[in-house]
């Protein structure tokens, strides 16, 4: 009599991870008083978003934030006669922001051109021992960036996303360097894709620039000092002159 074949095991199949960096929140780890501190900026830009008109629109995290104090002469100087909103907000990752879009930020907007920096957050955990905001994969923080292209193209049909690539953070050879690069590298091939979108990278400027008289970047090697913003202002009125926008041409 023949026994009975062993059957062969079933391969077990975990299911997929959920992606954070595509699902629209306020940050789980932020106290109550960083949470209604983070809500009250959100209330401005929705005010600002009914109340003003824009030809740039700046939405991101600390990096734009930022224009408003390190890199304020060059936001002024770059801007020259055009308005300008920055939407940015330290400490958001992609879920914040696709946050704030879904909530009322882009409303009655009509920008000619939006700028687009957001991600590198993703790429830490947030506060906290486990943390309630975990790091993301770099496939993941893609992912979580095109979502925030499409918000904004969904809401503003007539404009220009200018997405700009992850700027560099670290030291050389860094695991948050070699993170960005294939990031970087995957956004560039997808935006392509994409309708109205212009990819822009302002890292090899920023590298290329930096020296140790006039540091590009603060001690942290991620925020951006003076001369970053100055850096950064230059490839971006080269940018918007190509698309019919006249910001000021620095040099």
């Amino acid at each position: 009599m023949n026994a009975h074949p062993t059957p062969s095991p079933r391969p077990s199949h975990s299911p997929p991870r959920f992606n954070t960096a595509t699902a629209p929140a306020i940050r789980p780890d932020y106290s109550a008083e960083q949470r209604a501190a983070w809500l009250a900026r959100h209330e401005e830009f929705v005010s600002a978003a009914r109340r003003d008109e824009a030809d740039l629109l700046f939405l991101g995290d600390s990096l734009t934030d930022h224009w408003r104090s390190g890199g304020l002469a060059s936001w002024q100087r770059l801007l020259g006669p055009l308005r300008g909103l920055n939407f940015g907000v330290a400490g958001d990752r992609t879920q914040q922001l696709l946050w704030r879009i879904e909530h009322g930020e882009l409303e009655r907007l009509s920008p000619r051109a939006t700028l687009v920096l957001i991600g590198t957050n993703n790429l830490d955990p947030g506060f906290g021992e486990p943390s309630l905001t975990p790091r993301n994969s770099p496939d993941e923080i893609v992912a979580g960036i095109l979502a925030v292209v499409d918000a904004v193209a969904l809401r503003l049909p007539d404009t220009t996303i200018v997405l700009h690539a992850l700027f560099p953070r670290g030291e050389p050879g860094a695991s948050a360097r070699t993170a960005i690069d294939a990031i970087n590298a995957d956004l560039r091939t997808r935006a392509a894709r994409r309708v109205g979108v212009r990819f822009v990278d302002v890292g090899p400027r920023l590298l290329a620039q930096d020296n140790p008289t006039a540091p590009i970047f603060l001690p942290d090697r991620l925020h951006l000092a003076e001369t970053g913003y100055y850096a950064w202002s230059v490839e971006l009125a080269a940018i918007l002159a190509e698309i019919g926008l006249c910001a000021n041409r620095t040099q």
